[in-house]
């Protein structure tokens, strides 16, 4: 199965949202109940004040559920 993932960021001056690029994965089926893709990638995204951002994830081909796993990392700094 392939898995799609992008960040997404509401715009709050313009009251849209603007995606980055997804990226896509395989899904590594290891031996056992749990298979994972493992996605790696880095955005510059500049935040004003009532903007935020989050992650999007899309099956895209597979039937079955996926769930995102917080254990990731982010930096934020200001500017």
């Amino acid at each position: 199965n392939e898995i799609g993932i992008r960040l997404r960021k509401w715009d709050n001056s313009t009251s849209s949202f603007i995606e980055f690029n997804e990226r896509v994965r395989q899904v590594n089926n290891l031996t056992g109940g749990r298979d994972v893709a493992i996605f790696n990638f880095s955005f510059n995204v500049n935040l004003d004040q009532n903007d935020y951002v989050y992650f999007q994830v899309r099956n895209n081909n597979g039937n079955n559920d996926l769930t995102l796993e917080l254990n990731s990392d982010y930096t934020i700094e200001e500017r």
